[in-house]
């Protein structure tokens, strides 16, 4: 599963994964709970609304399902 705003990402990750769908991730709809985890990889300093992102992640997360976020360093090597 998976989210993105540009439709040349969706057309290529579509080719790779069974649902991506245009647009925010509150736009998706996907249901209460279901997800174990959700990943944001260089997305999260990207959102307009990091409040509503991150109410959308809560609910659609399993009770003790898992963030997991990784966002840009400045001051590492990569």
């Amino acid at each position: 599963y998976g989210t993105d705003y540009s439709p040349a990402a969706v057309a290529l990750a579509s080719r790779f994964v069974t649902v991506v769908r245009q647009g925010s991730l509150e736009d998706a709809h996907f249901d209460d709970g279901q997800f174990d985890v959700v990943t944001m990889f260089h997305v999260l300093e990207h959102v307009p609304d990091l409040h509503a992102t991150l109410a959308e992640i809560r609910r659609i997360l399993v009770k003790g399902g898992r963030l997991i976020v990784e966002v840009p360093n400045r001051r590492s090597f990569g």
